[in-house]
């Protein structure tokens, strides 16, 4: 939800901390409204369906998030590996296109980091399908 919504300011837009579809749409919103998507633009986290008007009309330049079903594949490869009592050690390879060379978070014995992220962009968002 929203936690933090945008407050004007003399030379753009300020958006305090905000999650999913409906920042990006206020930001879009207030940018076209102001007449600054030429000037400014907005990127972020968000769902494809949501905000492909935005990202068709150019204020929202990109989003990135990751698939929901590659993540989904990779949480079941590594709960299997878990149930099968298999050492889980970097690098881990889950088996599913940007979780095949994870590493632990620094410091951290827990959290897995990879490269599974996906851009979207007004040339692909048609082609998500979510």
């Amino acid at each position: 939800g929203l936690i933090g919504g945008p407050v004007r300011l003399l030379r753009g837009l300020f958006l305090g901390k905000v999650q999913h579809a409906v920042a990006q749409g206020l930001v879009g919103d207030n940018l076209q409204e102001l007449g600054l998507q030429d000037k400014f633009f907005t990127s972020g986290t968000g769902m494809p369906a949501d905000n492909a008007e935005l990202l068709k009309s150019g204020v929202l330049k990109s989003l990135t998030l990751w698939d929901p079903a590659q993540a989904g594949q990779a949480m079941i490869d590594l709960a299997c590996k878990v149930l099968n009592e298999q050492e889980i050690a970097a690098p881990v390879n889950l088996d599913v296109e940007g979780y095949t060379e994870m590493s632990f978070r620094e410091g951290s014995e827990t959290v897995l980091e990879g490269q599974g992220w996906i851009t979207i962009t007004a040339d692909n968002v048609d082609d998500m399908g979510f």
